[in-house]
């Protein structure tokens, strides 16, 4: 069984892989913290979104 699901992104519609732990107790007691959030945008949508939240958070020049 392959370790990694193919989603779509919820923005532009491609086709992305998401890396999934495997199901043990090892696992689980190694990795004791929250669950990750699943992912719902590719990666370029995701930088895209991240940089216009870092540009809007920026104070505009004087002029």
């Amino acid at each position: 069984m392959s370790n990694k699901i193919q989603k779509h992104c919820i923005i532009c519609g491609r086709a992305f892989e998401v890396k999934v732990l495997a199901e043990s107790p090892l696992v689980e007691d190694f990795f004791g913290g929250p669950p990750e959030k699943s992912t719902s945008f590719c990666p370029i949508c995701e930088a895209r979104i991240r940089k216009e939240a870092g540009d809007t958070q920026k104070d505009p020049k004087p002029i």
